[in-house]
Order: C-alpha cells, then structure tokens, then sequence
C-alpha cells in the first residue's frame, strides 16, 4: 500500500498537469520575477525590523545600527534601477564619465 500512494499521487498530478488550461499557465515571468521580490522586499523590512528591536532590547546599540544600515543597503540594491545609478555615481566620484 505504501508502494501504491506515491505511484497514485504522481498519476493525480500528471492528470492535473495535462487537464489544465493552456491559458491558466500563460503568465509574464517579470512580472512574477517583480511580485517575487516585492515579497521578498516585505519578508527583509520584518526580519530587518524583529531583528533591530531584539538588539536594542538586549543593548545591542551597534548591532541594532549596523542591522538596520545593512538591511537598508540590501533594501536597496533589490530595488530596480538603483544599483545603476549606485554605480553610476561612485564612477563620477572617483573620475569617472
């Protein structure tokens, strides 16, 4: 039997697979990519947060800043465009075009 329950599952979803319609699978990858990374953006400013507040509760005051400066900085580099302009004006502070 406990042969049998793997075997009929993966039949079930092969079913499932092959049954649904084309069009209930169409979906645009960016925007999934985008929906994704706003999620992310969410679960970071949390953790971020939860984790800020457990230093300082604990005293932590250089921790809690150096948390809260590097969640910033992830924060950040996830959002589209500012990493470019990020390079773009670090190569116009040493010189750069």
């Amino acid at each position: 039997m406990k042969n049998i329950l793997p075997a009929a599952a993966m039949l079930a979803l092969f079913i499932l697979i092959i049954s649904t319609p084309s069009t209930a699978l169409a979906f645009d990858p960016k925007k999934g990519l985008t929906d994704t990374l706003d999620l992310a953006k969410v679960g970071l400013i949390i953790v971020m947060v939860v984790s800020a507040i457990t230093a300082f509760l604990k005293h932590q005051l250089a921790v809690t800043i150096g948390v809260v400066v590097i969640g910033s900085i992830i924060y950040a580099a996830t959002t589209p465009g500012v990493p470019e302009k990020i390079g773009s004006g670090l190569l116009k502070l040493v010189g750069g075009e």
